[in-house]
């Protein structure tokens, strides 16, 4: 798998965690760019789930977030 065009030691942590992910489903090369992708779309998901839970917390007004928000907003997905 390529790495990025940074050197080894200024690669981020969450690009080399993408990378060995891949790697352990089988996918031994790709473009830098696909695990670019993938860690927006990652990013992206967490943050709408996270947004969804804090509304179904305030909802049952709660002040804080717990399990049963985070699973209900990954359902409502």
């Amino acid at each position: 798998m390529e790495d990025t065009p940074n050197k080894p030691e200024e690669t981020p942590r969450d690009y080399k965690i993408m990378a060995l992910l891949l790697q352990s489903h089988g996918i031994a090369d790709c473009d830098p760019s696909v695990i670019n992708q993938l860690l927006e779309f990652s990013h992206r998901y967490t943050v709408d789930v996270m947004q969804d839970a804090l509304v179904y917390a305030e909802h049952a007004k709660k002040t804080d977030i717990d399990m049963d928000d985070v699973r209900l907003a990954i359902q409502g997905r």
